[in-house]
């Protein structure tokens, strides 16, 4: 093998592997914007699902306020009523007398008279 065969079979060599590459580099382009397009996609469905779960999410603590608010006000109206319970217990049913539109009499507690001080 001479050198003109040497060379030869090198050119050829260097030709095969710039078309390898070439191609190489073709795919790597292709598979690389497949990727982005499935990136692209992956992304938009996070955002899908993640403003369903916001919406479900605010469903949910838009029920959970509300059945608070009704547990809170049947507990108030409870209190409210053991209270007035306790007051006709304790003060007898006179105590409803004065609150009533017509009532002739209703107890006033008296204010303290302020002392005025000498200058």
């Amino acid at each position: 093998m001479g050198l003109t065969d040497a060379m030869t079979h090198l050119s050829e060599e260097i030709g095969a592997l710039r078309q390898e590459r070439g191609t190489f580099m073709k795919n790597l382009a292709k598979e690389t914007n497949e990727m982005k397009t499935r990136v692209f996609e992956m992304r938009a469905d996070f955002a899908a699902a993640r403003a369903r779960n916001a919406m479900q999410l605010k469903n949910d603590l838009t029920a959970f306020v509300f059945k608070l608010r009704e547990g809170v006000a049947g507990f108030r109206n409870d209190f409210r009523a053991d209270l007035d319970g306790a007051s006709r217990a304790w003060f007898g049913p006179a105590r409803g007398f004065a609150e009533r539109a017509g009532a002739e009499f209703s107890f006033k507690p008296e204010r303290k008279k302020s002392r005025q001080r000498s200058a």
